[in-house]
């Protein structure tokens, strides 16, 4: 190179050196668009996951069963090649802890009405049943219709029968007509049973109709003596204590009608149209007996952590594994989006907090990832592990559960219990509104609403020891009366094939979204003692 061309090239560089000034290159920051964890998130990653998840090879994921130990070690290998560690004094991903496993079988149950014998978990099969029942009974079955009052109704006045310590046999509905109350609200057959419990009644037999037909098919197989129920002592639904409640077969309900005299197929056009029904307080004879059986089990959750700048607080994100598992006849419940699609979720956050901790974005917080085991069984797993927390001084920052997150529109997100606990993370959540590309809808989240989801999932047993919680579900599950459009909640159609990837992706990204904020804020979540669960 001659002296000529160094200075014509020494030229043009004070030429470009004017007209680009030199400047530091924009920093990533931890969730934004530059983060290579955030823009790295998949929905086809997440929905092969779980369709995995959901195949005949886990056989419907029941608690306990050996298709769920597998999908513990298939999820337990996801999340460490994801980089999760074990977190604590944990030496693995597993976090075992004891259940009672109560169960009962045909030798311990039956049940007598006129002259028909009713066989467990064929005739009839537990629609509620607290782990304290076991009785012996002996006296009336009373026909109390549905048990409603067109006008409207208090539970004190929801039988004009004298139903104290006897059993009742219940139509499903309410007359047509029927002022509205918390009776005939959706969800409102909690609160029309709990409000029997109130009047001291032994039991409630339940005429079936669609939806209860459905809820025999999701439940027949608990508590029969091929398939245990197990049953937490620690959670109970809010409202029902010790009160055993039946579903009736069609078959054993139309058997059941003849008994009290009373035309089964026009006793159905009668509750289709909610008509006045024939024959309400009259009686027959019944026997019945129901005894506990018990042993005790060991199960795990699996737990492992991204650990943060701070280990003294963490986030807690979570999602149930377990299904309904198989039938007698070997089919087997999916439960795609419940819970697989949470699970998926959970191991796709994994995987990208992965990328964004190798571009050295740590979060502040210590990031806690839990796989639920037993949440079908009574919120199990959660329970244990908060109280596991509880015990250890670990101080979770806030707790995010997803169950049921793939399905319904993928334009919204059903938020629940983010408002009870602390207006600080109410806010602090709705910020993120619409930012993830799903609008947030609150029909559920609402205090007191009868069926209450808040007290439904894992979030729950941490809501208990006042942290704040939020839960994210697509909503299908709230149809006790299959009122859902999907209608699939716990049958064996909850299949993956209706997953949707785009629903996944951006129930991922809000995540990621709230994780990155909840990790960078210095909020102090002040408690709202007017909202606080009871």
């Amino acid at each position: 190179m001659t002296s000529k061309t160094n200075k014509l090239f020494l030229g043009f560089s004070a030429l470009a050196a004017s007209l680009f000034p030199s400047c530091s290159p924009t920093p990533i920051i931890f969730g934004t668009h530059l983060d290579p964890g955030f823009t790295s998130i998949s929905g086809d990653s997440a929905f092969q996951v779980a369709s995995y998840l959901a195949s005949e090879k886990f056989s419907g994921r029941e608690a306990g069963s050996p298709g769920l130990d597998s999908a513990l070690i298939f999820v337990q290998e996801k999340l460490q090649k994801n980089g999760l560690v074990p977190f604590g004094s944990q030496k693995s991903l597993f976090h075992p802890f004891d259940v009672k496993v109560n169960y009962s079988d045909a030798d311990s149950a039956f049940f007598l009405a006129g002259s028909q014998q009713l066989t467990f978990g064929v005739d009839y099969t537990p629609f509620y049943l607290d782990h304290k029942v076991s009785y012996s009974y002996s006296g009336d079955l009373i026909f109390d219709g549905y048990g409603y009052k067109p006008e409207g109704i208090l539970a004190s006045e929801l039988s004009e029968n004298p139903v104290k310590n006897k059993w009742v046999l219940l139509a499903p509905g309410f007359p047509a007509g029927s002022k509205k109350t918390k009776f005939n609200d959706p969800g409102g057959l909690i609160t029309k049973l709990a409000a029997y419990q109130a009047l001291g009644v032994a039991g409630i037999l339940m005429l079936p109709d669609s939806s209860l037909s459905a809820e025999f098919e999701e439940r027949s197989h608990f508590l029969t003596s091929d398939h245990f129920e197990l049953i937490s002592e620690t959670i109970s639904f809010p409202g029902l204590k010790s009160l055993p409640v039946f579903v009736l077969t069609d078959q054993a309900a139309g058997l059941l009608l003849k008994e009290f005299k009373i035309d089964a197929e026009k006793f159905s056009n009668l509750i289709g149209k909610g008509l006045p029904l024939p024959k309400s307080g009259t009686f027959i004879q019944a026997k019945s007996e129901l005894r506990l059986k018990s042993k005790n089990m060991e199960i795990s959750n699996l737990v492992g952590s991204i650990p943060g700048k701070r280990s003294d607080e963490i986030i807690l994100i979570g999602a149930h594994l377990d299904h309904l598992g198989k039938k007698k006849d070997g089919s087997y419940y999916p439960g795609a989006d419940d819970n697989a699609s949470g699970v998926s979720v959970v191991i796709e956050l994994a995987r990208v907090l992965q990328l964004a901790e190798k571009a050295g974005l740590k979060p502040e917080k210590t990031l806690v990832f839990a796989i639920f085991n037993g949440e079908e069984k009574g919120l199990l797993g959660s329970a244990a592990l908060s109280e596991d927390f509880s015990a250890s001084g670990i101080k979770v920052k806030t707790m995010i559960n997803l169950d049921m997150v793939g399905r319904e529109s993928q334009d919204s997100i059903e938020i629940v219990g983010h408002n009870r606990l602390s207006s600080q993370f109410k806010e602090f959540v709705e910020s993120f509104d619409k930012r993830s590309g799903l609008i947030f809808s609150q029909k559920l989240n609402i205090p007191g609403l009868t069926g209450d989801v808040f007290y439904r999932s894992d979030h729950y047993p941490f809501a208990r020891k006042d942290i704040p919680v939020l839960f994210l579900t697509d909503g299908m599950g709230e149809n006790w009366q299959r009122q859902s459009e999907s209608d699939d909640y716990h049958l064996q159609s909850d299949t993956s094939d209706k997953l949707n990837k785009k629903k996944l992706e951006r129930v991922t990204r809000l995540c990621y979204q709230l994780i990155s904020g909840l990790s960078k804020t210095q909020l102090v979540f002040r408690y709202n003692q007017d909202q606080t669960d009871p």
